[in-house]
């Protein structure tokens, strides 16, 4: 690592097998006050792919603790619906909500967001009020990123380096 000086203007970078890659501005300051703080401060981070950060985040010493966390299980599902209809002002009777949790065994948060834009797209082109059957035909037509690269996924669980993921409620 480096920094940048005035005659610099390419700022941090990092080598990689494919070349040179920029680092965000500001990364070197922050692991600086990582690798310095004395204050009782919890640091919360996330990211998709712990593998694709620099060694610099991942040495011990940086983080307290890492915790994968896996696709969503049905509890965590339906209140993901709850949460996006209600943010939403949709309103789905509970059994309905239930039986939706159940079809999207696989499904991130993000896809479960996205059924419900696309459902509720599917009611006003129609000119109805989000029903079900918008709900089901949308989770239908949504592939969810465990069907269109799973061994992408499982190559993360497997490789994390802290474990098994877990979901929120195991």
């Amino acid at each position: 690592m480096r920094v940048a000086t005035g005659r610099d203007r390419e700022g941090l970078r990092r080598r990689r097998r494919s070349g040179w890659r920029r680092l965000p501005p500001g990364f070197g300051q922050f692991i600086k006050w990582l690798n310095d703080r004395t204050s009782p401060v919890y640091v919360v981070a996330t990211a998709n792919e712990v593998r694709s950060l620099p060694p610099e985040f991942s040495r011990k010493g940086r983080f307290d603790e890492i915790v994968g966390l896996d696709v969503p299980q049905e509890a965590e599902r339906r209140t993901i619906f709850d949460i996006h209809l209600n943010r939403r002002r949709q309103q789905i009777a509970k059994p309905a909500i239930e039986e939706l949790a159940r079809a999207t065994e696989g499904y991130t948060g993000a896809d479960i967001e996205q059924s419900v834009k696309l459902g509720m797209k599917m009611a006003f082109s129609e000119g109805f009020a989000l029903g079900v059957e918008h709900l089901t035909n949308a989770v239908k037509s949504i592939v969810p990123l465990s069907k269109t690269e799973p061994q992408r996924i499982q190559a993360i669980r497997e490789s994390s380096g802290f474990g098994h993921p877990r979901g929120g409620s195991r």
